[in-house]
């Protein structure tokens, strides 16, 4: 149990690394920034009245959520400042 444990942190953090390798240079801040206005990071995933709309932008957010976490940038009142800055 132990080693499997140790198997999946190893993984992580070489998953970890890897994506930051990816989005800490300055095309892939750039890439990351578009994916989370694509997908709508910063507005609301519920559709009033459409399960299946509310659905499908929680799966398009959950993929970020998991880049940004894999990055360590997980807390998403950092990154709404972040980019509320960068619009002022």
């Amino acid at each position: 149990m132990e080693d499997e444990t140790f198997n999946k942190q190893s993984i992580n953090k070489e998953k970890a690394s890897l994506y930051n390798s990816v989005f800490s240079t300055r095309h892939g801040n750039l890439v990351l920034e578009d994916l989370l206005k694509f997908v709508g990071y910063y507005g609301e995933t519920f559709s009033p009245g459409d399960p299946c709309v509310t659905a499908y932008n929680c799966g398009q957010r959950r993929v970020i959520v998991r880049i940004l976490n894999l990055l360590g940038k997980g807390n998403s009142q950092e990154i709404v400042k972040l980019h509320k800055e960068r619009q002022s």
